[in-house]
């Protein structure tokens, strides 16, 4: 398990807090730590490649051992698996969260023409991370389709909003939501699945 882990490398890929050479270690406590180093090494996955909803280079390098623990852990750990794979699923970068208003738009162009780089260019250079994030999400994403059923509304909600983001999944995600909406019983996902459902294509 984690086979190719070290061939990565980690250094010249960064997350919220910098450099992500600490990430190989929280991947293998998360594999193969105690249940109290899991869920630490769960919660600085996934403050750093997923922070606040915000993705990083390093997030589109985790998926593939991710989606293969997903596959190999006990069912509580495979519930956490799968959140952090929605949420980075459907994650954006720091500038578009930031950015995203006139007022925010404002303020970084001051910020950024003060280090000599551009608004323009940073946003150009954030979209081709997402499109990275979002390709290797999409690699495994069908492996999420059970947890639809998971006992946790908001792992459901989740993965259902992040499923919008990938149309080229419409074949089994329309099926996939529109029977675990017939089952919803939780208004807040329930909403989140309509939504979801109307965006996808036919």
């Amino acid at each position: 398990m984690l086979e190719g882990l070290d061939e990565v490398d980690w250094g010249a890929l960064r997350h919220a807090y910098g450099s992500a050479v600490d990430v190989p270690a929280h991947l293998r406590m998360l594999a193969f730590g105690d249940e109290a180093g899991q869920q630490e090494a769960f919660g600085e996955l996934f403050s750093s490649v997923c922070h606040q909803g915000t993705v990083y280079p390093a997030s589109a390098a985790v998926f593939p051992f991710l989606y293969e623990l997903l596959e190999c852990s006990g069912a509580s750990l495979r519930s956490w698996i799968a959140l952090l794979i929605a949420s980075m699923a459907e994650g954006e970068t720091y500038l578009r969260v930031h950015a995203s208003n006139e007022d925010g738009k404002e303020t970084w162009r001051r910020i950024l023409s003060g280090r000599g780089q551009s608004l323009d260019a940073e946003l150009a250079r954030e979209a081709d991370e997402v499109a990275a994030v979002r390709a290797a999400a999409s690699r495994g994403l069908e492996s999420l389709a059970p947890f639809l059923s998971d006992p946790e509304p908001e792992l459901r909600r989740v993965i259902s909003s992040a499923l919008m983001f990938y149309p080229e999944h419409a074949e089994w995600s329309r099926g996939a939501l529109e029977a675990a909406l017939e089952r919803e019983t939780d208004a807040d996902v329930r909403e989140t699945m309509r939504l979801t459902l109307a965006a996808i294509p036919v």
